[in-house]
């Protein structure tokens, strides 16, 4: 019975120090595509502007260099928010509450 209660005093002391952080944003993938245009736009403007959002929009454009561009921005909470709009813009018949949508990514 003893052994049990040192491990879990134990277990609770590490894991309860343990934090942890978007791998999307904490590693630098964006170095891997710093010849990509798209990600040297999003390095330079740090906001998202109406070209870096028709490219992550479109499906045509591969998922790694998104990635890249998401990881070149940063990570900001109103970046969720904008992307959102400009997506609800294009598809009116899009009935998702905006409050619910930032509640997931918040």
């Amino acid at each position: 019975m003893k052994n049990v209660f040192l491990i879990c005093v134990f277990m609770g002391c590490f894991c309860s120090s343990l934090l942890a952080d978007s791998p999307l944003t904490s590693t630098h993938i964006h170095l891997g595509y710093k010849n990509e245009p798209i990600v040297i736009e999003a390095l330079e403007q740090s906001d998202l502007t109406e070209n870096i959002l028709m490219y992550l929009a479109s499906p045509s454009n591969p998922i790694a260099i998104k990635m890249a561009v998401v990881n070149a921005l940063g990570w900001k909470n109103t970046d969720a928010d904008v992307f959102f709009q400009y997506l609800q813009k294009g598809k009116k018949s899009l009935l998702i509450d905006l409050k619910y949508f930032t509640f997931l990514y918040s």
